[in-house]
């Protein structure tokens, strides 16, 4: 189906009413069809496209390196805010950047915890356990 009749993953994932990721796995020594491959005016807006985005998300990432670097010293003088750093640097999620979360069950530890973590941020934070659903709380 592939070489021969020239379809796409999507296509034959939909013919064999399997998963695009079985599919591809099956396929995935094959060469593309002509047709599939990008033209080299689809890939360079692409590239440009993803050059944007990066550029985009390093000023924002940059943006808030100077705002932490400016306001650390304000936060530092409070001792509970040195507890939190220590406390996220042995028990939080550091695996990406974009997520920060602590893992414990001590109430007083979620309760430092989830002070500072509002502080720091405008988005609601979420909640998980082994025992209970993602809740998430408004500001």
């Amino acid at each position: 189906m592939r070489v021969e009749r020239r379809l796409t993953i999507d296509q034959i994932a939909e013919r064999l009413a399997v998963s695009r990721t079985t599919v591809y796995y099956w396929i995935r020594d094959l060469p593309a069809p002509v047709e599939v491959t990008h033209s080299g005016r689809r890939q360079a807006a692409r590239r440009k496209a993803t050059r944007a985005m990066q550029r985009t998300y390093r000023l924002r990432r940059e943006a808030a390196y100077r705002e932490g670097e400016e306001r650390f010293d304000e936060l530092a003088r409070d001792p509970t805010f040195r507890d939190f750093v220590a406390l996220y640097i042995a028990e939080g999620y550091k695996r990406s950047r974009h997520t920060a979360s602590i893992c414990n069950s001590d109430p007083a530890v979620l309760q430092l915890s989830t002070r500072w973590l509002r502080c720091l941020t405008h988005r609601p934070l979420t909640t998980r356990s082994s025992t209970t659903r993602t809740r998430t709380w408004p500001r």
